[in-house]
């Protein structure tokens, strides 16, 4: 749950991707001592791109840029079944995939899919510190995906790595956003009016718990629903539910 908060208060200030990879292996998920970072975003044209990554030389970042997801590799594997997938070692992969040539050094290798109301939207690949292997990456994730699947579907007409996100960005429901109207951040109140409305109370009942008035109460649920990608309270609480963002 502190990562989903970390991630979406980064996302909300419109990084590019190759900051959030840094952001991701340097603070969020840093406790795995992550190799590398890679994130990749599925194309309507069956290509995987990567759009931002961190610790990847040129070389095998040049190798890995843009993908089939009918490849074989890691990546594709992930976004292609939608679920976690993993590699401890090289041997263990699959000749001519992109991880069959890196260095051995780099190995573990876990693929997180990124999945948005059960849309594939990209995956995130991690080269992991080899005591880490035991841990439950789908609960380490939880919340932390879901972050990253929506801001890219948000950014899907972005620039490819290393350069920034355009001036116009594209929400899930495909209507145009001016740059100059930021992502809202999950404040703590924000998730309090999410936990309460995920109950079923009214704006009015929730202005009455939390003692602030019914108006700022319509302003913070507007945001919620930005925010999670949501059209209604219904929607909100389902997303919010799926991705753990109401645990305590």
């Amino acid at each position: 749950m502190r990562g989903a908060a970390r991630m979406l208060e980064v996302l909300a200030t419109r990084p590019a991707f190759d900051d959030i990879a840094r952001e991701l292996a340097l603070g969020t998920i840093a406790r795995l001592k992550p190799k590398f970072v890679v994130l990749g975003r599925l194309a309507p044209t069956a290509q995987l791109n990567v759009v931002g990554s961190f610790g990847l030389n040129d070389v095998d970042l040049a190798s890995l840029q843009t993908r089939s997801v009918w490849d074989g590799s890691l990546m594709s594997e992930t976004v292609r079944t939608g679920s976690l997938k993993r590699i401890v070692k090289q041997s263990d992969t699959s000749e001519g995939t992109w991880e069959s040539g890196i260095d051995e050094q780099m190995f573990p290798i876990v693929a997180v899919p990124l999945l948005l109301r059960e849309s594939k939207i990209g995956a995130l690949v991690i080269g992991i510190d080899e005591s880490m292997t035991a841990i439950d990456f789908g609960e380490e994730l939880s919340g932390v995906d879901f972050a990253l699947a929506l801001y890219l579907s948000m950014n899907s007409d972005s620039s490819p790595v290393g350069q920034e996100i355009p001036a116009t960005v594209t929400r899930p429901d495909h209507s145009a956003v001016d740059a100059s109207e930021e992502l809202p951040t999950m404040t703590d109140r924000r998730r309090e009016v999410l936990r309460l409305l995920s109950m079923g109370m009214t704006n009015g009942q929730i202005a009455r718990r939390i003692g602030f008035s019914e108006s700022t109460v319509r302003h913070e649920t507007i945001a919620l629903y930005r925010l999670l990608g949501a059209q209604n309270r219904g929607e909100a609480s389902r997303i919010a539910q799926m991705h753990g963002l109401l645990d305590d």
